[in-house]
C-alpha cells in the first residue's frame, strides 16, 4: 500500500479545520506519510493471495515495536528528542506536538447557563467590563448539537470492538494519548489485521482522547482564538429542562453529564448557573410571555412549564452546591440589589480567579433594560414608523424541536377534525333516526285518530237514526 510515490511529505494543514459531523473538527493528519510508511522492525512483508488480499501483517508487530524500542523506519532517521519516546516507536505513533491538531488551546473560558429573563445578559456584560474578557451572547443552542455528536462519536468507538482491543495493548505502553494518534501504518495495519478474516461495518478508530481533544480544537478556532490573555466564554438560555433537556425524561444525571462536556473545551472553565429567585409563574410571566410568543410553550401546558423551571432551578441549586470549585450560582434579584451586588460584583470576580478589587468599575446594569424609558420611545416610534409602510414578514427559520413540535401540532389538529367529522356524522344519523321515528309516530297517530273518527260517525249514525224513528212515530 506504501509504494514509492507516496514515499513523499505533503504539506501540513492549516490551523482551520473542517467541520464535520454537526460541526465537530478533526484534527489534522500525519505530517509525514513518508518513510513513516516504511517497514518497522522485520517489516511486513505483503502476501496477496489470489483474491488480492492482504496478509501476514498483524497488530502485533506493533507491540512488539512499541515493547522494544526497536524498528526505526528503513531509510528515516530517528525521532528527536522533542517528539518524545512514543514517537520513535517505528513510526506507529505520531509525535506528541501533533496531538493537537496545531491548534491554539484556550486556557481559561466561562459558560453562563440562564432560565430565561433572568438577566444573563446583563451577568455577561459585567465580565466583559473586565479588560481580557471577552465573553459572547447566544448561539442558538448550538454547542446541544456539538454534545449530542460527541456523544455518538464516543458510541460509535465502542462498536468499533476489534480496533479497541488492539490499541489497549498501546494504551497500556504509551499512554491513552499517544494511543489515540496511531500513525497511518499502524490504524490502517490494524483494519487490515481483520478485514480479511470478517466483515467490519462499525470499524472506526474515532479514539475519545481524539474526540474531546477535537472538541477543544473547535472552541477555540469559534471562541478562543485570541490568545491564553484572553478569558472567552459564551451564555446559552437553551440547555434547560423544557428546551434542551425533554420534559418528560431528562434527569439531573443528564444535566451533569453536559456539564462535563463543558468543561471539555478549555483547561478551566467556570460555569455560572443565572435564574430568578423563584420558580414561580408570578416571578417568571416574562419568561412565560416570551416562550409563548417565540412558540415554545404552544403545546406544553403552565403545569409543565412551572415543573421544567422548579427541576431547573434545583439542578443549578446542586451542581452549585456540589462543584463549588467550578460553578457559582448567580440570582438576578441579587445582581440589582444596591444592598448585596457589590459584594456579588466582588464575589464573581473573585470566583473568575482575578483580584476581588482590582475592578471596581464592574456593575451589572451597564445596559439599558428593556423597560428603559429612552429604549422604549425609540423602539415605539420605530415601530409606529415601520407600520406605515408594513411589508410581509419573511418566515424566521426554526429549530428542529421547533418543527417536530409544528408537525405534531399539526397531526393532532387532524386528528381532531377527523373525531369532529366522525361525531358530526354520528349525531346526523341520530338526527335522521329520530326523524324517522317521529314520521311513524306522527302516521300511527293519524291512523289511530282516524279509525277512532271512524267509530264514533258510525256510532252517532246508528244512535240518531233510532231516536229519529222514535220521534216520527
Amino acid at each position: 500500500m506504501c509504494g514509492k510515490g507516496h514515499n513523499k511529505r505533503p504539506a501540513r494543514a492549516g490551523s482551520v479545520y473542517l467541520l464535520v459531523v454537526l460541526g465537530l473538527l478533526l484534527v489534522g493528519g500525519p505530517p509525514n506519510i513518508g518513510a513513516r510508511l516504511a517497514r518497522a522492525g522485520q517489516g511486513r512483508k505483503r502476501q496477496r493471495d489470489g483474491q488480492g488480499a492482504v496478509s501476514n501483517g498483524s497488530w502485533e508487530h506493533v507491540d512488539a515495536t512499541l515493547a522494544g524500542g526497536e524498528g526505526v523506519a528503513d531509510g528515516a532517521v530517528g525521532a528527536s528528542e522533542e517528539q518524545g519516546a512514543g514517537a520513535g516507536a517505528g513510526g506507529f505513533l505520531l509525535p506528541p506536538h501533533h496531538h493537537t491538531g496545531g491548534a491554539h488551546q484556550p486556557e481559561r473560558c466561562v459558560v453562563v447557563l440562564g432560565t430565561g429573563r433572568s438577566g444573563s445578559t446583563s451577568l455577561v456584560d459585567a465580565l466583559n467590563q473586565m479588560p481580557h474578557f471577552f465573553v459572547r451572547m447566544e448561539q442558538e443552542g448550538a454547542y446541544w448539537y456539538l454534545y449530542l455528536a460527541w456523544r455518538l462519536l464516543e458510541k460509535a468507538y465502542t462498536h468499533s470492538r476489534d480496533f479497541v482491543a488492539s490499541v489497549r495493548s498501546v494504551e497500556a505502553t504509551a499512554g491513552k494519548t499517544a494511543a489515540a494518534h496511531l500513525s497511518y501504518r499502524a490504524a490502517k495495519g490494524i483494519y487490515e489485521q481483520f478485514a480479511t478474516r470478517k466483515k467490519q461495518p462499525w470499524f472506526n478508530d474515532l479514539h475519545p482522547v481524539r474526540m474531546r481533544e477535537a472538541i477543544r480544537a473547535f472552541y477555540a478556532i469559534t471562541y478562543g482564538y485570541h490568545g491564553p490573555g484572553v478569558v472567552s466564554g459564551f451564555k446559552e438560555v437553551r440547555f434547560v429542562r423544557g428546551r434542551a433537556f425533554s420534559s418528560e425524561s431528562s434527569t439531573y444525571d443528564d444535566f451533569e453529564d453536559f456539564i462535563n462536556f463543558l468543561r471539555l473545551l478549555c483547561t478551566d472553565m467556570k460555569v455560572l448557573l443565572n435564574s430568578r429567585a423563584s420558580a414561580s409563574l408570578e416571578d417568571n410571566y416574562k419568561l412565560e410571555s416570551m416562550l409563548a410568543r417565540n412558540g415554545v410553550l404552544k403545546t406544553t401546558s403552565n403545569e409543565t412549564f412551572l415543573r421544567d423551571l422548579q427541576l431547573t432551578h434545583e439542578w443549578y441549586d446542586r451542581y452549585a452546591e456540589a462543584h463549588p470549585d467550578h460553578a457559582l450560582r448567580v440570582i438576578m434579584e441579587d445582581m440589582f440589589d444596591p444592598e448585596v451586588n457589590g459584594t456579588l460584583v466582588r464575589r464573581l470576580i473573585s470566583f473568575m480567579g482575578e483580584p476581588p478589587d482590582a475592578y471596581p468599575h464592574v456593575v451589572f446594569n451597564r445596559m439599558p433594560t428593556w423597560s428603559d424609558p429612552e429604549e422604549e420611545a425609540s423602539r415605539s416610534s420605530s415601530s409606529s414608523s415601520s407600520s406605515k409602510a408594513a411589508k410581509p414578514k419573511k418566515p424566521k427559520p426554526r429549530e428542529p424541536w421547533q418543527l417536530r413540535r409544528s408537525a405534531e401540532r399539526r397531526a393532532a389538529l387532524r386528528r381532531r377534525r377527523r373525531l369532529l367529522e366522525l361525531e358530526l356524522a354520528r349525531v346526523e344519523v341520530e338526527l335522521i333516526a329520530d326523524e324517522e321515528r317521529e314520521e311513524d309516530d306522527e302516521e300511527g297517530y293519524e291512523e289511530e285518530l282516524e279509525e277512532e273518527e271512524d267509530g264514533d260517525w258510525e256510532g252517532a249514525g246508528l244512535f240518531g237514526g233510532a231516536g229519529f224513528g222514535a220521534g216520527v212515530v
